[in-house]
């Protein structure tokens, strides 16, 4: 699957078919090989689609276009983590999104972070963009519930996701 994708990418980016071919295969496989066919093809998809220069990509570019749904995600989820803090101070809260919960527990739960002024919870988005986006590669469900402060009924949040490898899950249930 991977040659076909290259030889695609060759002529698709107007590489000239030589001898040197086989090399540049061999240099693909090697950095897609532990690729599942699921990322193979929105890896490629999104290559494709999103691509503006004119030359031959390389393996980087692949991967870049394979994540950069997830750093999205992680931005979304982080503007919606930040308008539960500031809306619902200490309630526990069920997030749709799992990853983004778990999220939130790595980086000290609910009563921590909502313990923060404004401009220190700012400090955090990047350790919980970061911390998002590696937990969403792993591709595990976690558990929805952050505990707030109190005992109460859990705030249910919807999932802002967009990302190809959650919709593609969610697809498989319905």
């Amino acid at each position: 699957m991977i040659q076909e994708m290259v030889i695609n990418l060759m002529e698709a980016y107007g590489k000239r078919r030589d001898d040197g071919d086989q090399f540049l295969i061999g240099i693909w496989q090697k950095a897609l090989g532990g690729c599942s066919e699921d990322d193979l093809r929105i890896g490629f998809q999104n290559l494709i689609s999103t691509r503006v220069k004119s030359g031959m990509p390389v393996p980087a570019e692949f991967f870049e276009a394979l994540h950069k749904d997830l750093y999205d995600d992680a931005l979304m989820a982080w503007n919606q983590l930040f308008q539960v803090l500031k809306s619902h101070p200490g309630r526990p809260v069920s997030f749709s999104d799992t990853v983004l919960a778990e999220s939130v527990r790595r980086l000290g739960g609910l009563n921590f972070l909502g313990s923060l002024s404004a401009s220190e919870l700012q400090f955090q988005k990047k350790s919980f963009t970061d911390t998002y986006t590696v937990l969403a590669k792993q591709g595990h469900e976690f558990n929805a519930l952050c505990q707030g402060t109190y005992d109460a009924k859990p705030i249910e949040m919807a999932s802002l996701a967009k990302r190809k490898t959650l919709r593609q899950t969610e697809e498989a249930h319905d």
